[in-house]
């Protein structure tokens, strides 16, 4: 354990570099190995941040519940998708 607590020590250190980048975080809400209270710790590095709990999930929830997982990114993507190929359209190369 306290060999996480270091390491996130040093992630949190680097995750400030991109502090302003969007982000999706997705927990599964019985992950035993990071807890979800690491989530809301990176909702607070993450200044543009989303977070997504599965419910039913662990620790891998894109294997565990890949159907709900999928969804959620997706969900996540989709209107960024639409906004960069509405400016893709207006602005040809």
């Amino acid at each position: 354990m306290r060999s996480w607590f270091a390491d996130f020590q040093w992630l949190k250190n680097e995750l400030s570099k991109a502090c302003h980048i969007q982000t999706l975080l997705v927990w599964g809400s019985k992950d035993v190995l990071v807890p979800i209270e690491t989530a809301s710790k990176l909702r607070h590095i993450f200044r543009d941040s989303d977070l997504k709990v599965i419910d039913d999930a662990g620790h891998i929830p894109y294997e565990e519940l890949p159907e709900e997982f999928n969804r959620i990114v997706l969900e996540y993507l989709s209107p960024k998708m639409e906004k960069e190929v509405l400016t893709a359209i207006k602005e040809p190369a």
